[in-house]
């Protein structure tokens, strides 16, 4: 087994399962049998070509999200469950930008960023309600004209905060209330929250 096309991996301390996005499906590796497992085939969108990049596990390890850069798509499956695979295109999310950096929480929201496809000043933040399919824009511009596909996203333990690095801008969102909150140091912002 090779995973030389692989974009990122997590862990998942509930399985002591290794998780890894290539171009079509997830591998899945044992560190108690030290062996590969079978992978979990995803299935973009009709007339998509997929390229899986970011993976996240929610908190309490009954949720995962896997951002498609290929197909602009997320997908939303129980590692339990894998076979049962939600598709999410995300259509209506600045036409040209792709799902990369993703976090998951233990209800369902899935937080992301994209990478802009020569788009310049776009907003590359967002949420996802996969119980409704609603988008919520939160008006942050990426870091560059094409974005970068290996920003990250990351959620707290207890769901209750969400945290980016936009190429040194470090802010975090309330889940409660979609508030960002930016760095003091964060380049031309002085907000933090405390």
């Amino acid at each position: 087994m090779c995973i030389r096309d692989s974009a990122q991996g997590i862990y998942d301390s509930y399985t002591d399962l290794y998780y890894f996005t290539d171009a079509t499906q997830i591998q899945v590796f044992s560190r108690t049998q030290g062996k590969w497992l079978a992978p979990i085939p995803i299935t973009p969108p009709p007339g998509t070509t997929e390229r899986l990049w970011g993976i996240a596990l929610s908190p309490d390890g009954s949720m995962m999200a896997v951002a498609d850069a290929g197909a602009g798509a997320i997908y939303l499956l129980n590692p339990a469950n894998p076979m049962s695979v939600q598709t999410f295109p995300m259509t209506g999310v600045n036409a040209g930008t792709l799902p990369c950096g993703i976090a998951v929480s233990d209800s369902g929201m899935v937080y992301f960023t994209t990478v802009g496809q020569g788009i310049g000043g776009a907003d590359q933040f967002f949420k996802l309600n996969t119980t409704t399919g609603q988008i919520t824009n939160y008006g942050i511009q990426g870091p560059d004209y094409n974005g970068n596909a290996y920003l990250r996203t990351v959620i707290s333990s207890d769901n209750s905060e969400v945290f980016f690095n936009d190429d040194g801008l470090v802010f975090s969102i309330d889940a409660a209330t979609d508030t960002p909150f930016f760095a003091l140091d964060g380049y031309g912002l002085s907000l933090i929250h405390i």
